[in-house]
């Protein structure tokens, strides 16, 4: 239960360290207070409690709203500590005389290790999707219904004993088929499911808002990856954070002006980005997800359709960029999500100084910023300014009928006038907190830039 969920709130919410660390003090908070003393776990309150928990899970994981929210991190951590709670009460008020407590801690630390076997390494391989939370939610809640009727089964009270049982085990069953019903009905509507070590990939052809203009969606999780429209006079129209109103674009469509580029990207997707691909141009990729790249080559044509053959290097891009020799862009874009959170070492100040050597002199850096949570804008903007640059920050609105969604890039460059163009004068100036550190590949501040009101 505890990986499960901590993997679901990652996958979903935010690929964020506060993230997983609140989960495991919850679950040892819930160990310690069961096997401290029995006087806490009053067992009315607490399966009262534990049926609430489980019913509040399995509505969340129906599709009553979008997983892709801040507020499922207290929701699920608090029903995570409910159902430990209970778990750990019920394997504390069974705790053995002494001369068997060997073995019944040896159990404990057998059972602890195959869950956790099964959520890091048998479900990877045996499950296509990331359902791990949904099998194991109604599994548990099971579990202990039947630990409870064992508990209780020679009560007097044999028929209300016998009653409760049956109630509980047919109200579990319907939540567990209904969401068993939706969760098999949203993964049949996907057109490739696919997971390894990095996490779960799904494709899926969307409903056209405006007739002919169906697209194709590659999710992590259930963060947006890409999008592409499948029409041929339309599929390679940039998309999503990527559009033309979107900083990268501004800054591509602008410099392509001057003549052919060469673009380096950190963060494949879908290949999105290579729909400004021109005869002359040359596109770099760097991703370190192998299924990223066969999902691009075979599921979206962005790649396929570049006038000029794409490049991806395989693996972490700051090895692949120290292992080269200089690239010199002309635009060097960092794309690198992991949910909703940017790789901390893709934005240290040693980062930054590798991403400056394989530019030219007026290059243009463009770092993807959208984010619920984290405000990535003072890294940025004080990276920039100890190297000298001038950096902006470059937003656009969304447009649901044209697939553009909302985005925030910042563009660093030391190019004259770059910012005077008339497709840039929009653009704004970061603002650094006072007193605020920049990053380093020793030091990170999480909390200096963590909100939950973005």
């Amino acid at each position: 239960m505890l990986l499960a969920v901590t993997n679901f709130l990652l996958q979903n919410v935010a690929a964020i360290p506060l993230f997983w660390i609140l989960p495991l003090a919850l679950y040892l908070l819930s160990f310690i207070v069961a096997f401290g003393s029995l006087r806490w776990y009053w067992r009315p309150f607490w399966y009262l409690a534990f049926g609430v928990a489980i019913t509040a899970m399995i509505v969340a994981m129906s599709g009553f709203s979008s997983l892709n929210d801040f507020r499922f991190l207290p929701l699920f951590t608090i029903c995570l500590f409910v159902c430990c709670l209970v778990c750990h009460g019920e394997l504390a008020s069974m705790r053995p005389k002494p001369r068997h407590l060997t073995s019944y801690y040896l159990i404990i630390a057998a059972g602890g290790a195959f869950g956790g076997l099964f959520v890091a390494a048998v479900a990877p391989l045996v499950l296509i999707a990331n359902i791990e939370l949904q099998i194991i939610v109604p599994v548990t809640a099971s579990l202990l219904v039947l630990a409870a009727w064992w508990r209780y089964r020679f009560t007097a009270r044999a028929g209300l004993r016998d009653t409760l049982l049956m109630i509980s085990l047919s109200i579990l069953s319907g939540a567990t088929s209904y969401m068993a019903v939706f969760t098999y009905r949203d993964l049949e509507a996907s057109r490739l499911l696919a997971r390894n070590f990095y996490g779960s990939l799904r494709v899926t052809d969307l409903p056209p808002l405006i007739p002919g203009d169906d697209r194709r969606l590659l999710l992590n999780g259930s963060i947006n990856h890409g999008e592409q429209y499948l029409s041929p006079d339309k599929r390679r129209e940039p998309l999503t954070y990527f559009s033309h109103a979107s900083g990268i674009g501004l800054a591509l469509d602008e410099l392509g002006k001057e003549g052919p580029l060469k673009v380096g990207v950190v963060g494949l997707g879908t290949g999105t980005i290579a729909a400004y691909c021109r005869p002359g141009d040359t596109y770099h990729f760097y991703e370190i997800n192998p299924l990223v790249l066969t999902i691009a080559s075979t599921e979206f044509s962005y790649l396929k359709d570049c006038p000029t053959n794409p490049t991806v290097a395989m693996g972490d891009a700051r090895l692949s960029l120290e292992s080269e020799a200089l690239q010199q862009f002309d635009v060097f874009a960092v794309d690198a999500f992991v949910s909703d959170a940017i790789p901390v070492h893709l934005l240290t100040r040693e980062a930054f100084d590798l991403y400056w050597r394989h530019l030219k002199p007026d290059g243009v850096l463009a770092v993807h910023i959208s984010n619920r949570y984290v405000d990535l804008a003072p890294i940025v903007a004080t990276a920039a300014e100890a190297n000298g640059k001038i950096v902006r920050i470059v937003t656009n609105g969304s447009d649901i009928t044209a697939a553009v969604s909302g985005a925030t890039w910042m563009l660093v460059t030391s190019r004259p006038g770059f910012f005077e163009k008339p497709a840039l004068q929009a653009a704004f100036a970061p603002t650094i907190p006072p007193g605020f550190t920049g990053w380093t590949d020793d030091y990170s501040n999480l909390w200096q830039v963590f909100s939950l009101r973005r």
